[in-house]
């Protein structure tokens, strides 16, 4: 095959270089590669992709995604991980970078017969604990998100429906926000709403609100995964890495009756949804996204 690798210019070194050992992963599999830095101004005929079979891209960069629509050329595209030390609330990948077909967290492919041997790794390395399925916990936790989506879609809507049938349920709700470093504060006016409605509303979400949790609703994000490890139920609406343990999607049932499915085949398939700089440079992470390639 021909492959292309497209990364934004404006970004730093780290995406290039993944970017980059993906393609010698292809390349030692017996594949032809190059390699472009694009910006907010590279025009189409600068990007000589036209005939290509395969273009890997890092990150969501509008620009970036302007030029694999319009070549309509498959596309895979790697970016920060979706699974990370359990109780720390940060960006922090430790050289492990996710890998999807055509967008972020949106076109995952399950299999629940996958081996456990690279979940093992992936534990040890993020020091990840598993805690055994709650079904004694309190309170609700929703974890806001910023009020603009994946897609730039607003995500109020849903959060608006389900604090009210949170707080509805007769349950404690506490409504975690962004830490303050994030930088994705919420509006004042939103949280004295839901100050009125008798919600607790804090920055951040700690190791004990977790796993005292009834349940953990939120649209998506990492800490939806860190949910699940503590053995709290996890809804949500927006494509994510837990798709598969989100089995209940009538909000009120899940609410009542979280369902409690066996973790181990997830644990499993969430390791190879992400791969370390040294698997990505010896080929495994391209030979296994060219396995599920539909």
């Amino acid at each position: 095959m021909n492959i292309v690798g497209l990364v934004p210019k404006r970004k730093s070194s780290r995406l290039r270089k993944m970017v980059q050992n993906f393609l010698i992963g292809a390349e030692s599999r017996g594949h032809k590669t190059k390699i472009y830095s694009v910006t907010k101004h590279t025009g189409l005929e600068k990007c000589n992709i036209k005939g290509s079979d395969l273009i890997v891209s890092s990150g969501w960069a509008s620009y970036v995604n302007r030029i694999i629509h319009h070549y309509k050329i498959p596309n895979i595209v790697l970016f920060d991980p979706q699974i990370r030390p359990s109780y720390k609330f940060v960006r922090g990948h430790n050289n492990y970078w996710g890998c999807c077909w055509f967008r972020p967290h949106g076109r995952y492919i399950y299999n629940s017969e996958l081996p456990p041997d690279r979940w093992e790794e992936l534990k040890r390395f993020y020091s990840i604990e598993i805690k055994p399925w709650r079904k004694k916990g309190n309170h609700i936790v929703i974890a806001h998100q910023p009020n603009l989506g994946f897609d730039r879609e607003s995500r109020k809507p849903f959060y608006d429906k389900v604090i009210k049938r949170c707080v509805g349920s007769g349950r404690p709700v506490i409504i975690c926000t962004s830490p303050v470093e994030s930088g994705k504060q919420v509006k004042l006016d939103e949280v004295a709403e839901w100050k009125k409605l008798g919600c607790r509303v804090v920055k951040g979400i700690d190791k004990a609100k977790l796993e005292s949790a009834w349940c953990f609703v939120s649209s998506g994000g990492t800490t939806a995964s860190k949910a699940l490890f503590a053995g709290v139920p996890v809804f949500g609406n927006e494509p994510n890495i837990t798709d598969p343990m989100r089995i209940e999607r009538d909000f009120d049932k899940f609410v009542k009756n979280p369902p409690l499915p066996d973790r181990q085949p997830w644990f499993n398939w969430i390791a190879y949804q992400q791969w370390h700089m040294t698997d990505i440079g010896e080929g495994l992470a391209f030979d296994y996204m060219m396995s599920i390639k539909k």
